[in-house]
């Protein structure tokens, strides 16, 4: 029996030209996302994406409107170090940090997570990013409201 689509919701953080990412280490070094994670049953995608980023980053962020939407599909890339089977469709929401909140490494960090980092926008390309075909769009105001497809 196939598994239903994961549900997730990330939090996209700036600051003076810098984006607030979720830090993770593995073979691979480090990589990075935007902060958040999995919908529980019975939770809204705001209260979501809350929960995580007060897990994975000890702070509470305030959520503004939704930006993009994207979703990946494991089987249908090479060397994605996802299971076999792995699909999971991700809401991206512009937030904040009320009262210059200074994130840290929250109570409930997720496997690998070793921390976070504030990455200048212009520097997403240079590293290891997922989704990486966003990589040179997160600023990009055209982006916003749109269903990106299925990208690594």
């Amino acid at each position: 029996m196939k598994k239903r689509p994961r549900i997730a919701a990330r939090a996209c953080v700036r600051r003076n030209g810098a984006v607030l990412l979720s830090k993770y280490k593995d073979h691979r070094g480090f990589w990075y996302v935007m902060p958040g994670g999995g919908q529980r049953s019975g939770e809204t995608l705001k209260e979501c994406l809350i929960r995580e980023v007060e897990e994975e980053l000890g702070v509470t962020v305030e959520v503004h409107g939704m930006m993009y939407i994207r979703e990946i599909i494991a089987d249908r890339h090479e060397n994605t170090d996802l299971r076999d089977g792995f699909h999971q469709v991700e809401v991206f929401f512009e937030c904040s940090l009320p009262d210059g909140g200074q994130p840290e490494l929250g109570v409930s960090p997720d496997p690998d997570q070793v921390g976070h980092e504030w990455v200048d926008t212009t520097r997403l390309k240079d590293i290891l990013f997922f989704p990486m075909e966003i990589a040179d769009k997160v600023t990009d105001p055209e982006l916003n409201g749109k269903y990106l497809g299925e990208m690594r």
